[in-house]
């Protein structure tokens, strides 16, 4: 996996919810990641489809279903009236595809077998949402008890966001 990235994370969210002590984590990072897991080099991987599909054909067990928590990053040079702008096309980019679920559907899932492609495996399209204190909090206290920050950001300095 991606280090410090949304699998990176994530993965460990989901071992934890399994029963694995933190401290019984070992991450590597994998730049082809079915390859390790397929190859014996790791016994789990976070994967997205169609990896997760091609993992389960080759022998694999899906673990736990992960949901990508991103975010949209600027430099403290971006203003409000650009970021207010980015946004909106955001917001209107999943508008398009809420409207044209069926052709976005063609192209997300392609990869995928026929039969996968009927039941789903689209990603939830929320829209862009602010950062919230409460959460940014609740973040930040998870990565300082595993050791991935030493010391607490402040929200204020660290999100501004409408």
């Amino acid at each position: 996996m991606t280090w410090h990235a949304g699998t990176f994370y994530a993965a460990i969210e989901a071992l934890e919810a399994a029963g694995v002590p933190f401290g019984e984590i070992k991450l590597v990072h994998a730049n082809d990641r079915l390859e390790v897991l397929l190859g014996g080099a790791t016994e789990a991987a976070a994967l997205m489809e169609p990896l997760v599909s091609r993992a389960a054909a080759a022998g694999a067990r899906k673990l736990a279903d992960l949901r990508w928590h991103g975010g949209i990053v600027a430099g403290d040079d971006v203003d409000e009236a650009t970021a207010a702008k980015l946004r909106r096309a955001l917001n209107r980019a999943i508008d398009w595809l809420r409207e044209n679920e069926d052709r976005s559907r063609q192209e997300v899932l392609r990869d995928l077998e026929p039969a996968q492609r009927a039941g789903g495996l689209m990603p939830e399209l929320v829209g862009v949402k602010a950062y919230q204190a409460d959460e940014f909090k609740e973040k930040v206290e998870w990565m300082m008890a595993r050791g991935f920050l030493s010391e607490a950001p402040n929200y204020a300095e660290v999100v501004r966001s409408k």
